[in-house]
């Protein structure tokens, strides 16, 4: 429940328009390449998000056996 309160933006933007690449939720989320990086490997870690590879391309999603959870914990 930390992970999610932490990165509540984060998890709300996937949430909702799932998938994403990094350059999409940077267009969405404003944040540096960096700490995005560093707060998906966090929530990657915790198995909130998972990891998609497509063809080239990366795209992350909210792992669905945590929705209810996120949900609960973000109020939606």
């Amino acid at each position: 429940m930390a992970a999610i309160r932490r990165n509540h933006e984060l998890l709300r933007l996937l949430r909702f328009n799932e998938p994403l690449s990094t350059a999409e939720i940077q267009q969405e989320y404003y944040i540096p390449k960096d700490r995005l990086q560093r707060e998906l490997r966090q929530l990657i870690s915790t198995e909130l998000v998972i990891k998609v590879n497509f063809e080239s391309h990366v795209l992350y999603v909210v792992n669905g056996t945590f929705n209810t959870l996120i949900d609960t914990t973000l109020g939606l």
